[in-house]
């Protein structure tokens, strides 16, 4: 009879060893969910180490070049004076400093403005007989402020066949009080100027003046429309000239020939 080593008719051999544990149990099931998280997480916190190096890397780029600069500008218009913003350093808080001395020059040009409004001057277009191109001057009024200057040159008041074409330092009128009085000088090819003043003694006052910078060709004779205008409700204020602008071809091109500025005295 052949010999092994298991033999089941030897009753004295040890009983072979239990198997291993099957990885269905609960026990190994909860290890392994606890491996793969563990190894999940580590890829993640690894993935986050690697972009915080190439944002510290981004980061050295800014920190490190060298910066100077030098801003010059006038504290007012006309001004010979001229104030200087300069600075150097590196990195980010040069680039700081850097903006800050910006953000202070365009403060400084809100401020003085400059002459420059952006105050939009449009030639009026009347259903009149003649020809089209009619030489306009748009004169653009403002109120007074508290410190003595002029503020937005929000008031126009268009005078159609103006009879300067070269620039004039001196308006037509030193101040207008407006209101909800309507005056209007109707000219011979029906060309209009109209205005809104607080009286009629302030209207035909402002016509008048007016009419002695319009072309005398255009003119029959001074006799003004004044009077009330319901529904109106116009603010009594006073302004004054602050800029003139000059269009020799009317609302034809709209195209400005030239700008003005008068000097202002409270």
């Amino acid at each position: 009879m052949p010999w092994c080593d298991h033999d089941p008719g030897n009753s004295d051999d040890p009983p072979p060893p239990p198997p291993p544990p099957s990885l269905d149990c609960d026990v190994c099931g909860f290890l392994r969910s606890t491996y793969d998280l563990v190894l999940a997480q580590s890829s993640a916190l690894t993935r986050v180490e690697g972009k915080i190096d190439l944002m510290a890397q981004d980061i050295g780029v800014y920190l490190k070049p060298q910066f100077n600069w030098l801003f010059e500008i006038g504290d007012k218009c006309d001004d010979p004076q001229i104030k200087s913003y300069s600075g150097s350093g590196k990195g980010l808080p040069a680039m700081g400093l850097m903006l800050a001395h910006i953000s202070r020059m365009l403060e400084v040009l809100r401020k003085s403005n400059c002459e420059k409004e952006a105050i939009a001057a449009i030639p009026e277009h009347w259903p009149i007989k003649p020809e089209s191109k009619r030489p306009q001057l748009v004169l653009l009024c403002a109120e007074e402020k508290e410190d003595g200057s002029l503020g937005s040159a929000k008031y126009p008041i268009a005078i159609p066949h103006y009879r300067y074409s070269n620039p004039q330092t001196t308006p037509p009128f030193i101040y207008f009080n407006k209101g909800s009085i309507q005056g209007v000088l109707v000219l011979k090819n029906n060309s209009k100027v109209i205005i809104y003043a607080s009286t009629i003694n302030e209207a035909k006052r402002i016509l008048r003046a007016i009419s002695s910078h319009i072309d005398p060709a255009y003119i029959a004779e001074f006799s003004p429309k004044i009077g009330p205008i319901a529904g109106t409700g116009f603010p009594a204020k006073t302004v004054y000239p602050k800029y003139a602008k000059y269009f020799s071809k009317g609302a034809v091109k709209r195209q400005l020939d030239w700008v003005v500025a008068f000097s202002h005295e409270s």
